[in-house]
């Protein structure tokens, strides 16, 4: 577990980088060939690259004694919300631009708030609701109009994979904190993707009418920094820092990829950026850094260890109705 927690802000960073740069290609990427191919064959990549690291590299056995009917809900949970629904977010650069894709990824930081509050108590304080109204201003500030036809569709899909994201975020630092550490990062990561990479995969193939052809080398590229440094290592590491962060705190460190995901759209798209746009984007940073504001103590999982959380069981077997 990564004990310092400026380090695991670093890593957060690292990762948010290695995603901007991986849906900027993605991006120039689905000009040559057909998006939902690219979006299988990453899959494919990132569950090949997990079990990789995972059972051959790192050594480690799926540890079935601690994987009760419980632990196998949350995982499922996660499979379906990260690497099916939550994949929707790559795969909607092909109806927007990659600006106005970037600034709709960070409003996993206001949905992954409401789902701590719901999943693990964890609830924000005053400067983060703060933050979160002036987030909003900066939504609308973005937006001057209505988003018409394909655009539209692609903030619908980028929304749902938000969602998809914040709820991964919980549930991901909730099956830490209930397993007391038991469970391996690695396997919380690998699994999931092995069970929701397969559904996604073939989701995607199924779009592509299987028509799988790469036309160059530069899109294996492509498709392999998406599924390796993006899907695999990147979720391996994000559930490496739902060890030590809270998983907004987490998400909201996060918040820099709007600012490398927009540059990089600007440099490698040219992209056009209008004043107002880059005037919601500012709005956006600092509702994020008011969130950031007097951070409430972490839990961390030697926390769980010596004294259980209570936390909320709605919804799941076994569990009781949230008060």
């Amino acid at each position: 577990m990564v004990k310092n927690r400026y380090f695991a802000l670093a890593i957060v960073v690292f990762t948010k980088i290695c995603l901007a740069i991986g849906n900027i290609w993605a991006k120039d990427t689905f000009t040559q060939m057909n998006p939902s191919a690219f979006m299988g064959f990453s899959l494919l990549f990132a569950i090949l690259g997990a079990c990789l690291y995972t059972f051959v590299i790192k050594k480690e056995r799926i540890p079935f004694k601690d994987l009760t009917p419980r632990v196998w809900f949350y995982l499922i949970q996660i499979a379906i919300a990260i690497y099916v629904i939550g994949s929707l977010s790559t795969f909607s650069l092909s109806f927007m631009k990659a600006t106005t894709h970037s600034f709709l990824q960070n409003m996993v930081s206001l949905i992954t708030i409401f789902f701590s509050v719901l999943m693990l108590g964890e609830k924000p304080n005053r400067w983060q609701l703060l933050g979160a109204f002036v987030v909003l201003i900066g939504v609308y500030v973005f937006f001057p109009a209505r988003p018409q036809g394909s655009e539209l569709w692609g903030i619908v899909m980028a929304m749902l994979a938000v969602t998809g994201m914040a709820y991964f975020n919980n549930l991901s630092r909730k099956l830490v904190l209930e397993t007391k550490g038991k469970i391996s990062n690695n396997i919380i990561a690998t699994i999931p993707m092995v069970i929701g990479g397969t559904m996604g995969m073939i989701m995607y193939f199924s779009l592509a009418g299987w028509n799988l052809s790469v036309p160059n080398l530069e899109s294996w590229g492509s498709i392999l920094f998406t599924g390796l440094a993006v899907r695999a290592l990147g979720m391996i590491l994000w559930n490496l820092v739902l060890r030590t962060l809270r998983s907004y705190e987490a998400s909201l460190a996060g918040a820099t990829y709007v600012i490398w995901a927009t540059l990089l759209g600007v440099w490698m798209l040219n992209e056009t950026v209008l004043p107002r746009q880059w005037l919601g984007i500012g709005i956006l940073i600092l509702g994020l850094i008011l969130v950031q504001i007097k951070p409430q103590p972490t839990a961390t999982v030697e926390d769980a260890e010596s004294s259980p959380p209570a936390l909320p069981q709605a919804g799941l077997p076994g569990g009781t109705p949230q008060a």
